[in-house]
């Protein structure tokens, strides 16, 4: 499968400012915050970064072994908590990101044509203006 984007998908300074917020002052990140969140430390594991952002030490196949395990991991619990927070039953913008973040992660794996079927099954007819912006926390 191959995805097409003009632009990133989540903005980086939208982003970090909401994190910021949420550091500071205390202003939730909302269900979807939480997932692309999740879903960026996901990344970083990925490529050998742990959650303090320290880079782990390259141990040859054995260290790509552990990591593509963690990362396996953290994708299936992932796909629980799209699953408890709806995702596909309530779409927005926040939702489309979280499924196109996770969908490179599960490719693969077992769980990948899972996530592919939820990014496909996403209605291309919706026009921008329909989606809910999930950002605020509703």
């Amino acid at each position: 499968m191959r995805c097409d984007l003009t632009g990133p998908i989540v903005d980086p300074t939208e982003f970090v400012d909401r994190y910021g917020k949420f550091l500071s002052k205390g202003v939730p990140l909302g269900d979807y915050g939480d997932l692309i969140a999740k879903l960026l430390v996901t990344w970083a594991a990925s490529y050998g970064v742990n959650e303090h952002g320290e880079e782990d030490t390259h141990g040859g196949f054995q260290s790509v072994d552990h990591r593509r395990s963690v990362t396996n991991s953290m994708a299936r619990e992932l796909l629980v908590l799209i699953d408890r927070y709806a995702v596909m039953r309530n779409i927005s913008w926040d939702g489309v990101r979280v499924l196109l973040l996770l969908l490179p992660l599960t490719e693969g794996t077992p769980h990948g044509s899972l996530t592919c079927f939820l990014v496909l099954t996403i209605p291309t007819s919706f026009h921008r203006d329909t989606i809910r912006d999930r950002s605020s926390g509703e």
